[in-house]
């Protein structure tokens, strides 16, 4: 969620549209002869290099729609979105319903001679319509089995794609199919994100005021952070007020947190992941009028990510693409970034800014 408390709200805060030409200048700097090869793939030759997750490979076009009384309903609302992915890694669609339980998903790259039967049935007996948005993320129950997933594989080069999905159900009914656009990007054999590789520490964050759209300070992460709050004794027993002026109100420290380490490793193969620490201290609940004591925690986090550079668009995309617990794992950031002074300056979509140095 590049910089735990910073960047788990800038790098990972929720998804949204990248539709961005995946294209950019070579940079003179970086030898084009150290970049691996690349591998034109028609759709047939990419369905049998690449690998669906439950899914098994099956020739033929996908199976007819049904017009079963109960036949399962593919929203429409998951064409409205560009996907992304990482050659070598994983092309990720959680599906939404609108109406009906599914089996599984009929998957196939358009203009192949087979496609991927995905049988979720292996974990769960199907889900159940969740007339959420898709990129809000947000299946109820185990959403790991509601995602088609894909392994493509690492020579693709930075393809456009089109995919027709259909679900299914238990009886074997199928859904009408829906066509997605996806991007492939392969960062290994761009010579500008391998110039963009590294690894990248915290140094600061700006947020912006979404009430006044106006920025707060400057923040600096590897500082105390201290939280006050105003208190009354009750019955013996702290008790916080809204209202400094009542009786008897006293200001005390209510939080002291600080970043001890942050930062974004980006490989040069398109991998990378977010390190963070963090150091909490909150006054306990139980506090009598006359002491002080404080709870202590630390938040850490090492967050698996794919990435992409392009120089043209100056656009830096975040592949949040391994699901761990449900389908909010996933997601897809694209950020404004630019190097000035040694310094990675990323400027998200709602104007938070947060700069990077290399180490």
């Amino acid at each position: 969620m590049l910089i735990g408390a910073a960047l788990s709200v800038v790098f990972f805060a929720c998804s949204k549209k990248d539709s961005d030409k995946p294209t950019g200048p070579i940079d003179p700097t970086v030898p084009t002869d150290t970049l691996p090869a690349t591998k034109t793939y028609d759709a047939s030759a990419l369905t049998a290099a690449s690998v669906a997750s439950r899914g098994t490979i099956v020739k033929g076009a996908l199976p007819a729609a049904s017009a079963a009384t109960g036949t399962p309903v593919l929203s429409s609302t998951i064409a409205e979105d560009t996907y992304s992915a990482i050659a070598g890694r994983y092309l990720i669609i959680p599906l939404t319903l609108t109406s009906g339980q599914i089996t599984g998903a009929y998957v196939q790259f358009q203009g192949a001679d087979a496609y991927f039967k995905v049988d979720f049935s292996s974990k769960t007996n199907g889900r159940v319509a969740n007339p959420r948005p898709v990129f809000g993320r947000d299946i109820y129950g185990d959403g790991r089995d509601s995602a088609v997933v894909i392994k493509m594989p690492a020579d693709l080069p930075t393809s456009t794609l089109k995919v027709l999905i259909s679900v299914y159900d238990k009886a074997g009914n199928a859904s009408k199919s829906i066509t997605v656009n996806a991007n492939v990007f392969n960062t290994a054999s761009s010579a500008d994100s391998k110039a963009l590789s590294g690894k990248w520490s915290l140094v600061r964050t700006q947020y912006i005021d979404k009430y006044t759209n106006l920025p707060f300070d400057w923040e600096y992460p590897y500082v105390n952070h201290y939280r006050y709050g105003f208190y009354t004794c009750i019955n013996g027993k702290l008790s916080e007020t809204d209202d400094s002026t009542v009786t008897g109100a006293v200001k005390i420290m209510r939080s002291n947190w600080k970043t001890n380490e942050e930062y974004t490793q980006l490989n040069a193969d398109g991998s990378g992941k977010h390190v963070y620490s963090d150091s909490l201290y909150v006054l306990k609940a139980d506090n009598t009028c006359s002491s002080r004591n404080y709870e202590a925690s630390n938040d850490t986090g090492n967050e698996a990510l794919g990435w992409y550079y392009n120089a043209t668009t100056k656009k830096l995309y975040i592949i949040s693409d391994v699901i761990i617990y449900d389908t909010k794992d996933f997601s897809v950031e694209v950020y404004d970034a630019k190097v000035e002074n040694g310094k990675l300056i990323i400027t998200g979509e709602g104007g938070d800014i947060t700069e990077l140095e290399k180490k």
